[in-house]
């Protein structure tokens, strides 16, 4: 019997500057059923909007500002969209509390501080997705 992939179905809009990183992430994302389409910045990422994903992963920096604005149009744009909620995963390298209360207020349903393991990035797209 064939175990079906955790993350079938789903689509993932990845924004992430770090090539290795973005490489390993879409791998092991696409290993788990994902279809992922990623990107180096959110300017790139804009281009994907017709994507319409369930998720974006979305590279914090300082500024933020270009994450932000990505997850705005993207929420935008879904609202046309009834059967699609966007989740949206800030991951970051910013360590203080104060950084992460400034995302969470952007509107991204979590943070995901670097650096993070594969079971704890599946774990938390399963606890989004479920929602």
């Amino acid at each position: 019997m064939m175990v079906r992939p955790q993350l079938a179905d789903v689509k993932i809009l990845l924004v992430e500057g770090h090539p290795a990183l973005r490489e390993a992430i879409t791998d092991y994302l696409s290993y788990q059923g994902a279809e992922v389409r990623c990107y180096s910045s959110p300017d790139d990422a804009s281009v994907g909007i017709d994507f319409s994903p369930h998720i974006l992963l979305c590279e914090i920096k300082t500024p933020a500002q270009g994450a932000f604005l990505l997850l705005k149009n993207l929420r935008r744009r879904s609202v046309n969209q009834t059967d699609l909620k966007i989740q949206a995963v800030g991951l970051s390298g910013l360590s203080s509390s104060a950084d992460e209360r400034k995302v969470l207020a952007a509107g991204f349903n979590a943070v995901l501080q670097k650096p993070f393991g594969p079971a704890e990035l599946l774990h938390l797209l399963s606890r989004l997705l479920s929602r």
